[in-house]
């Protein structure tokens, strides 16, 4: 999967409404991707208050919004300088409420300590702008508001926790507001997202700090943009399908000597963790079988944390590895596929003796 940048997303969606998919019919994926992402993470019977632009950004939002009122979902879209005349996507939606009708903000502040999820779909990914004016006005009385919220509740949101659910949950279309997706750069009133809905393919702003950090997790939805439309020098996102197509099958009658032999050195008496980690991560790439080569120290830990491994106790002296177990392992070589020496063995002047003498075959 690709990482493009404004102008090469811009391309892609330019290129997929001139072959006959225009761009009402990606917005209406891309609110649907929305909507069913805050209806998969919504707490149930929540509020959920939208706070929408007047661009494209905000036209996915609400999309969105009617999909999720259309599902009986209590759904009120916020609409900061939309122009509403003749506006289908407004007139799709119900309970609006308008920003030009609330100067001082306090119908925002009552929905703001009423919803239960916040969907920012007031910029989009062309903003390249500070913020300013009544936007920034706006965004202040959010912060504001949250902040009061979320005072007893230090915890992040964390998807594969159920528990640290928060009481509010802030979910950005396409990116938060206030993120430049081109650097990277965030406005200081940019809104943090605990998950971020992005169309088509991530977008550089979306890895690089500190955008990176406000955009919480990432969904990245289709939105029948052909991602082959990318360039094919833009720069690669590696996900975890693309990794496991690149490991070899493991065939059902396979044993752990079908997947090769991993020799490990590692550990000292300062850095015992060192070895537990690169043991378990040897198997967690695929190694079939692990063989620790470790100081007696290390071994009885790491055998008590990890004992997958085969242990080998290794001649030290004061925890640290000596040239006398040169011999040893050079006799377990010849039976090991792959050999990992480095993990915390320290800088004793005798370990680099031995780690020298190892590779050098001196």
């Amino acid at each position: 999967m690709k990482i493009v940048n404004v102008a090469e997303m811009v391309a892609m969606e330019k290129a997929t409404d001139a072959a006959g998919f225009s761009y009402d019919q990606m917005m209406a994926e891309a609110g649907a991707a929305l909507a069913d992402t805050v209806l998969a993470e919504a707490p149930a019977r929540s509020l959920v208050l939208f706070l929408i632009g007047p661009g494209n950004n905000g036209g996915d939002g609400l999309v969105a919004c009617a999909r999720l009122q259309e599902a009986g979902v209590k759904a009120i879209p916020y609409i900061w300088k939309r122009k509403s005349a003749q506006d289908p996507l407004v007139a799709a939606v119900s309970d609006v409420e308008w920003a030009e009708n609330d100067p001082d903000h306090e119908r925002l502040r009552a929905l703001l300590a009423e919803c239960g999820v916040l969907v920012d779909a007031l910029l989009g990914t062309g903003n390249t702008r500070a913020l300013s004016g009544s936007l920034a006005e706006l965004l202040g009385v959010v912060h504001q508001v949250l902040a009061e919220r979320r005072r007893w509740q230090p915890r992040r949101f964390d998807p594969t926790r159920p528990s640290s659910r928060p009481e509010l949950l802030v979910v950005a279309c396409d990116c938060p507001s206030g993120l430049f997706c081109d650097t990277g750069q965030l406005d200081p009133l940019a809104l943090p997202a605990d998950i971020t809905v992005t169309f088509a393919l991530p977008k550089r702003g979306h890895f690089l700090q500190p955008g990176a950090s406000a955009c919480g997790r990432l969904v990245i939805a289709d939105i029948n943009i052909d991602r082959g439309l990318a360039p094919e020098d833009a720069p690669d996102l590696l996900t975890p399908y693309e990794i496991a197509s690149l490991l070899p099958e493991r065939p059902p009658a396979a044993h752990k000597g079908t997947f090769g032999r991993a020799l490990i050195v590692a550990g000292s008496a300062n850095f015992p963790g060192a070895a537990i980690i690169a043991s378990i991560a040897a198997y967690r790439v695929g190694a079939g079988l692990v063989h620790l080569a470790a100081p007696a120290l290390v071994g009885e830990i790491a055998a008590s944390v990890a004992p997958e491994p085969v242990h080998t106790i290794l001649p030290s002296d004061m925890g640290a590895l000596t040239e006398e177990a040169l011999p040893l392992l050079e006799s377990l070589l010849p039976g090991h596929k792959a050999l990992l020496v480095g993990p915390g063995i320290g800088r004793d002047p005798r370990t680099v003796e031995l780690v020298e003498a190892l590779l050098t075959g001196k």
